[in-house]
């Protein structure tokens, strides 16, 4: 409400001036700003077009010159919304903008240059593009080091994408030892119970099974298991209940891998509705074990609620195909 007063205020003919114009661009990119993080992401879309019309105004682009850092954030907004919206092909288009026009004016080693070109690669991470995504992640892991230190988030991101990368090619050793290094910096700068740790040894953990040492994932999970308890993240417990399933299926203890990941479904219809996205893929993982387990009493006890699951799907189907 505050910012949108002030966009009253600077909005004025009569008293246009490069501080007035670019308050007032400035209060609609705060307004987008917060919108984005309200997850209102039709809402920053209609935003942004007005900061981008406004900034491409011939009045405005004379006073406030064609290389402002607003078209930057334009780029950057608009890359982020349309990844959260899975549209995929736009972000990597608005990102690209963004990385080209932050190397034109600042050269390719600018924090914003670089971030665009880390956001690149996490898109093609998910596209699939392997090769195309290790290649910018590579370039730029070592260049997040060097600006912000090894404890910045983007750059302890970079280092686990370019882990899940390797795996993703079959280079084993090569992402363990980024997993390795990922869980060594969190620990000591964000500790034992942030997102970035448990994700590490998850990884780790994972590697270790593809590897064939499933004592060595084992004895990790029950670890960082008994951590995450500790926080009370009730939702990390649960996610890592599944992973320990699979661990104790891949070592054919059909019995506990029932057991944990009924559990596991117990806790995340619990913390959510049970027709919520993380529930259903939960049931559908204790279903799956059942079936490797041939345990007839879960199958039996649980198999009522396939059909309620398979109605949500069918509807959220149909309610996708209907929005798209």
């Amino acid at each position: 409400k505050s910012f949108q007063e002030v966009l009253v205020l600077s909005d004025r003919d009569d008293t246009f001036t490069k501080e007035s114009a670019e308050l007032y661009a400035v209060c609609l990119e705060k307004i987008a700003m917060i919108q984005i993080r309200k997850t209102n992401f039709n809402s920053a879309l209609h935003t942004l077009a007005k900061l981008e019309n406004y900034m491409k105004l011939d009045r405005v682009k004379w006073i406030l010159g064609e290389d402002h850092r607003l078209f930057s954030t334009l780029y950057q907004y608009y890359g982020f919304i349309y990844f959260q919206l899975e549209d995929l092909d736009k972000s990597y288009d608005y990102l690209y903008k963004g990385y080209l026009f932050d190397s034109k004016i600042h050269g390719e080693n600018h924090v914003n240059a670089a971030i665009c070109k880390h956001h690149l690669g996490i898109i093609q991470f998910f596209k699939n593009q392997y090769p195309a995504a290790l290649e910018n992640m590579l370039s730029i892991a070592e260049m997040f080091h060097e600006m912000s230190g090894i404890d910045n988030e983007d750059c302890l991101l970079s280092l686990m994408m370019l882990g899940n990368l390797y795996s993703k090619l079959g280079q084993l050793e090569k992402a363990l030892k980024l997993f390795e290094k990922v869980k060594d910096i969190a620990k000591e700068y964000l500790g034992e119970t942030s997102d970035e740790y448990i994700q590490s040894v998850t990884d780790i953990a994972r590697i270790y099974k593809k590897l064939g040492d499933h004592k060595g994932a084992f004895h990790l999970q029950v670890a960082l298991l008994e951590k995450i308890r500790e926080s009370k993240n009730k939702e990390r417990f649960a996610e890592g209940l599944v992973e320990l399933s699979d661990t104790f299926s891949k070592q054919e203890k059909h019995k506990e891998a029932v057991y944990t990941a009924e559990l596991a479904f117990t806790v995340f219809s619990k913390i959510f509705y049970l027709k919520h996205e993380k529930s259903i893929n939960a049931y559908n993982f204790l279903m799956k074990i059942a079936e490797i387990a041939q345990d007839e009493d879960v199958l039996d006890k649980y198999g009522k609620l396939r059909i309620v699951m398979k109605h949500k799907d069918e509807t959220s189907s149909e309610s996708s195909t209907s929005n798209s």
